[in-house]
């Protein structure tokens, strides 16, 4: 369904979920644009964070995926030659990973293409709009994080 102004009293959840895809479409067109096309789903968010000093079993566990899906990606990114294990200890139940080459270039346009859409959200928003946006959206985290403390 698609929304406008006009639509300004939309339930958040269908706001939400119409702006599903922002993100990983723009992500999707930059990976094309330098000749990957083989990065599964969630793919972008590991090789990407994976830049960072962040252990990929922190990012498997941030992404919230079913162990099974969890287990698939992790081979599919190691299969495809994105990553390879690195020399660190597992975490988390996933062992440690490095990119390889391939990894580092996905990283790369996933990370451009997250900077387009940051960069079309500065110009359709105020800073102050901005600011209040990215309030609302960890607010909803914390919201999330203690439903789900509650249900362990």
């Amino acid at each position: 369904m698609p929304f406008n102004d006009s639509d300004a009293d939309a339930p958040l959840p269908a706001l939400l979920h119409a702006a599903r895809g922002a993100y990983s479409r723009t992500i999707r067109e930059h990976l094309a644009a330098v000749g990957i096309d083989d990065l599964p789903p969630h793919g972008a968010y590991i090789v990407g964070g994976l830049t960072l000093p962040v252990h990929a079993g922190r990012l498997f566990l941030e992404l919230g995926l079913r162990e099974s899906v969890a287990h698939r990606l992790m081979h599919a990114l190691l299969e495809r030659g994105f990553v390879q294990p690195g020399p660190g200890v597992p975490k988390f139940e996933v062992p440690d990973l490095e990119l390889l080459e391939k990894g580092r270039i996905a990283a790369a346009a996933a990370s451009t293409g997250v900077a387009a859409v940051n960069d079309e959200l500065a110009a359709m928003l105020s800073a102050h709009e901005l600011s209040a946006f990215r309030t609302g959206l960890l607010a909803l985290i914390d919201i999330k994080e203690r439903a789900e403390e509650r249900r362990e």
